[in-house]
């Protein structure tokens, strides 16, 4: 209101107001965006598409296009993966998955920490890790994280995060695919294990 009514702001006064204008827009389009995706997620009766797919190669890639973000936080990251690890899975919606975990790690982790990657086949299955460094998830929450719209810290829902839907997505496409999620935390670290039925 302040930018179209008063004529004679001064530019550094009105460039500020537009760039939170342009934050705030952009914010809700993101919101906007998940509330379509769990919309769609909940109301159709979805059939999942399975293709084979080199989950090392999946995992890798995603690491390498999160790098940048990763680097804006000062987060580094160790990796564990097994080698060429082959699946059947809904490939679009898996990454979902992964692209959603890998958010919550760079929304919740302490600056210039560390964070774990592992993905190992033990011959009966495959379990996938990532591990960060941030705010120890209290018990009475941790069974709460994968509801929708939950959030553990809602002060820091403006600046970080969505609605609290990215981990109720998580949740319910690994189901789709009979796979299990689970989260575990103690002493500054949160733990994310996806067991993946081969």
């Amino acid at each position: 209101t302040l930018v179209k009514d008063e004529d004679g702001l001064p530019d550094g006064i009105r460039k500020k107001y537009i760039g939170v204008a342009m934050k705030k827009a952009e914010r809700l389009e993101d919101l906007i965006n998940e509330f379509f995706e769990v919309a769609r997620y909940n109301f159709t009766q979805m059939a999942l598409e399975y293709s084979t797919v080199n989950l090392t190669v999946m995992i890798e890639q995603l690491l390498y296009e999160f790098k940048p973000v990763f680097d804006k936080k000062g987060l580094s990251y160790n990796t564990d993966i097994g080698q060429d690890i082959i699946v059947q899975c809904d490939i679009e919606k898996i990454e979902r998955v992964f692209d959603n975990l890998f958010r919550n790690v760079v929304n919740y982790s302490y600056e210039n920490t560390d964070i774990k990657v592992s993905l190992k086949d033990n011959g009966k299955g495959i379990k996938f890790i990532v591990e960060n460094c941030g705010k120890t998830i209290p018990k009475e929450k941790i069974t709460c994280i994968f509801d929708r719209f939950f959030r553990i810290d809602n002060s820091r829902s403006t600046e970080t995060g969505g609605a609290g839907l990215g981990l109720a997505i998580v949740k319910e496409i690994t189901s789709l695919h009979n796979w299990t999620v689970n989260c575990e935390s103690e002493d500054e670290k949160i733990r994310f294990i996806i067991n993946i039925k081969k």
